[in-house]
Parts: C-alpha cells; sequence; structure tokens
C-alpha cells in the first residue's frame, strides 16, 4: 500500500477563519478541483473528532464547528487520492 504524500504547501489549501469560534463556519479552498476524499479534524492527543465527505469537482467546502467542540487546538486535515495536507486550527 502506497503511504499519501503529505503537502505542505499552504497555498494548495486555505483554511479561513484561524482562530474560528465554536458554532460558527470554517471554510476551505483549494486551488484545483478537488477529488473525491475526506477532511477529518483530530484533537491534539491524534483522537478523531469529526470528519467530512469532499465531493470531486469542488473547490471549497464550509464546515460548522459546532457548539459542543471544546475550545482548544486541533489538526484538520484534507485526504484525497492526491495525498493529504494538514493544518493546525485554533478553535476559540
Amino acid at each position: 500500500m502506497k503511504k499519501a504524500e503529505i503537502k505542505e504547501d499552504p497555498a494548495e489549501v486555505t483554511v479561513y477563519p484561524n482562530p474560528v469560534m465554536r458554532g460558527a463556519s470554517l471554510h476551505l479552498s483549494w486551488k484545483k478541483e478537488a477529488v473525491d476524499g475526506r477532511i477529518n479534524l483530530y484533537n491534539i492527543g491524534g483522537a478523531l473528532i469529526q470528519s467530512w465527505m469532499i465531493q470531486g469537482g469542488s473547490m471549497m467546502r464550509t464546515l460548522t464547528m459546532t457548539a459542543d467542540i471544546a475550545a482548544g487546538i486541533y489538526i484538520l486535515q484534507v485526504v484525497t487520492k492526491g495525498g493529504a495536507y494538514s493544518q493546525k486550527v485554533v478553535v476559540e
């Protein structure tokens, strides 16, 4: 099994606002049309908190940070056939 390449290029995926308020929307956009995939939100301990689907052909996705997500630092990971991108997200 081939490991996904981790892309650290911040130009590939834009995440805003960061920090984001609990109960508010977090927006993701990317330069190229996305292929099917997933967006995963992990706490700093590595536990999966929430997951969303990515529809192929899209160039943006809006996520709702539900009010029950605790304030803190999280890792947002975008995973597609083309690889993966991770970014730290602060929830206030």
